[in-house]
């Protein structure tokens, strides 16, 4: 049988989890030492090494599928943009310079792509952008669209979106054609793919 299995659960904020695909390391955001970082772990280790040490808040962080470099959101800059650090902490680099507030990173399992939101006249629009800061591309223009996850061909993108009233769950194509509505009721967000 299945277990949950706890797998954080430190001094103030432990948020933000985030698993190569082999299943071997995570990522994620802690507080414990004042501000939020970015700390990396290892399955079975129960103490994650920290690699983000700035005095601005670090979350949202999202390790690649091949766990060498991790993606995350960083006010470091003043308003909130996307970085990508090597998975050892060294190297970090400013991903994101349109818009003021850009946030959710997720890695494409083809790792030639980074999926995020960005803010635009208050609502949130799904993007993408190379790990290098090149190919800066809007995908969504209709409502308030968040929470986006690449399918793990890396030809589809899930998230949720507002554009019919609620928040319901969609999928579009990597480059932001055929779009399809998948939930019809109720308020939904935060979907993931299934393995």
């Amino acid at each position: 049988k299945d277990r949950a299995t706890k797998m954080s659960s430190f001094k103030g904020l432990n948020t933000g989890c985030s698993w190569t695909r082999d299943g071997k390391r995570y990522v994620l955001s802690l507080s414990m030492d004042g501000d939020p970082e970015v700390y990396v772990g290892e399955r079975n280790s129960k103490s994650p090494q920290r690699v983000t040490f700035h005095r601005g808040i670090d979350t949202s962080p999202c390790i690649s599928p091949d766990g060498k470099k991790i993606s995350f959101t960083s006010d470091r800059g003043s308003s909130p943009q996307l970085y990508v650090i090597d998975a050892d902490g060294a190297n970090v680099e400013r991903l994101t310079f349109e818009g003021k507030y850009n946030d959710s990173p997720d890695w494409s399992p083809t790792l030639d792509m980074i999926c995020f939101v960005s803010r635009s006249d208050g609502l949130f629009q799904i993007c993408t952008i190379s790990p290098d800061g090149s190919g800066f591309r809007r995908l969504t223009v209709v409502g308030s669209n968040e929470n986006p996850h690449w399918s793990p061909d890396g030809l589809h993108i899930v998230f949720s979106s507002n554009r019919s009233g609620s928040y319901e769950i969609y999928t579009m194509n990597y480059d932001g054609s055929g779009v399809r509505r998948v939930t019809q009721s109720g308020s939904n967000s935060n979907p993931a793919w299934s393995p």
